[in-house]
Formats: structure tokens, C-alpha cells, sequence
């Protein structure tokens, strides 16, 4: 039942016409299920489209949070993406995460460069040893995005140098 239930859920949490308070349940059980199933998360082979949903999360354009709730599309794909660093072997997560941030703030589009940002962010904050002796050759990307002619992107490259520069 895993997979029909993440499936339902994946499509459900991206479904920008659905009130974000539901989205937001969505989301609170594929992180539910990533922290209590990773296995079965695996074998069903769901951390790839897990993934792709994260992506279209981080990229989705949104209204500034109310002052009631600091809720997001952003915020869904960034607790989803946490969820498969903290509880998946990294081996399977890292590397597509990471080329897929690098393409994204390659676009002309900037929630996807802004996008990329925040996904490279949330790889710095939780990524083990061995991979922040791989940080530096990313940081050249990251300063780029603080020179972006957009402030939405400028203000991610700043998350994300942070995110690096804690590491």
C-alpha cells in the first residue's frame, strides 16, 4: 500500500490548486513515511519521483506566507527533500539532488534558479562527511547566485552560503 498511498500523496501535495493546508497533510506523510519506511521507501523505488517532487515544490511560485502560518510550497519540498537526506543512504539522494540544483540555477526562469539555491541549501545542511569535502566545488555556483540580478535568488544564495559556510 506504500507506493498507491506516496503516489497519491506525491500528487496531492504539487497540486497548486488545492488549499496549502492540505497540501501541507500530504507532505506530512511522504515525511512520515520517509522517516519510518526508508526501506520500503527504497525497494519501491519512490525516492526518484520523491524527488521530482521536491523539485517542482522548490520551484513553484506562491503569495508571501501570511503572518498566521509560514507555509509554503517552498517550505513543503524543503521538509521533503530534509526527510529523504536524513532517512535514505545518500548515495541515492545526494547526487541526483545536487545535479538537479546545478540545472536549475542554470535556467533563465528565476523561482528555478532560486529553486536550485534552496535545494543546494538543504544538501549543505544535511549532508555527512564524505560530502563536505565535495562542498567547495559547488560554492562557485552559490556566489553566482548572489551576484543574480533577482532579489528572490540573491536572497537564496544567501541561505545557501550560509548553509556552506556552516559546514
Amino acid at each position: 500500500h506504500i507506493p498507491v498511498m506516496c503516489q497519491l500523496m506525491m500528487e496531492m501535495t504539487i497540486e497548486h490548486n488545492l488549499d496549502l493546508n492540505v497540501r501541507e497533510k500530504g507532505c506530512s506523510f511522504l515525511v512520515s513515511i520517509l522517516e519510518s519506511k526508508p526501506t520500503k521507501v527504497q525497494k519501491a523505488k519512490l525516492v526518484e519521483p520523491v524527488l521530482h517532487s521536491c523539485f517542482r515544490l522548490l520551484v513553484e511560485e506562491y503569495d508571501e506566507p501570511s503572518e498566521t502560518t509560514d507555509m509554503t510550497p517552498q517550505r513543503l519540498g524543503v521538509d521533503i527533500l530534509q526527510a529523504l537526506l536524513e532517512n535514505i543512504a545518500q548515495q541515492h539522494v545526494f547526487h541526483p539532488a545536487l545535479n538537479h540544483a546545478v540545472h536549475l540555477t542554470q535556467s533563465a526562469n528565476h523561482l528555478e534558479r532560486k529553486g536550485g539555491l534552496v535545494d543546494m541549501a538543504v544538501i549543505a545542511e544535511a549532508c555527512d562527511e564524505e560530502v563536505v569535502e565535495k562542498l567547495p566545488q559547488w560554492v562557485e555556483v552559490v556566489k553566482g547566485g548572489a551576484r543574480d540580478p533577482h532579489h528572490l535568488v540573491r536572497a537564496a544564495a544567501g541561505i545557501a552560503l550560509t548553509q556552506f559556510g556552516d559546514r
